[in-house]
């Protein structure tokens, strides 16, 4: 539902009280283009790519890349994390990263004692930056159901591939697998 309201949101936006756009020079009005939208489209990812191309707005994946680098930042230069999350995000923020910022604000602290306990013969803070704010983003999403939890790991198991060492996705696929469980 969020989602719908999103898209119509942007669709408003985009339209500045006009009476149609032209996306690739066809004209669409707010109906049609949201017609497409819900009709074309069958997964979140779909949609989200969708309004990326036609909105300029950012995808799911887009915005957890970006709320990576905010906890990077902050984890790194131990700068508070709204002002991390505003250097970053500049004005390209959304409901759904700003719920993931206010809720880490309040809980990192219990998120890094949860994380420790699944963190066989290692410590938290012997996790590279990388792999903490990956882990802390991933365990926010999903104590806050705002998506589906498998999603939210397969995404965190992809970054991990991505941005650290070659094996750290096992890993942090298991740790969020139990807190999953848990």
């Amino acid at each position: 539902m969020a989602q719908s309201l999103r898209i119509q949101s942007a669709l408003k936006t985009h339209l500045h009280d006009q009476e149609a756009v032209s996306v690739y020079g066809v004209q669409m009005t707010e109906k049609t283009l949201y017609d497409i939208h819900i009709v074309n489209y069958s997964t979140d990812r779909e949609k989200d790519d969708f309004c990326s191309i036609i909105f300029n707005m950012l995808t799911r994946h887009e915005y957890r890349e970006k709320l990576i680098f905010v906890l990077y930042q902050h984890l790194l230069l131990h700068k508070d994390l709204r002002a991390c999350y505003e250097d970053v995000l500049e004005t390209d923020t959304d409901e759904f990263s700003d719920q993931v910022i206010e809720d880490l604000v309040a809980n990192k602290g219990l998120y890094i004692k949860e994380i420790s306990q699944y963190l066989v013969k290692w410590s938290f803070d012997r996790l590279n930056l990388v792999e903490q704010a990956i882990l802390l983003e991933t365990v926010s999403e999903m104590k806050q159901n705002l998506n589906d939890r498998a999603v939210a790991i397969n995404e965190a198991v992809i970054f991990s591939k991505e941005y650290c060492d070659e094996d750290s996705y096992k890993y942090i696929n298991g740790v969020l697998d139990h807190i999953c469980v848990n």
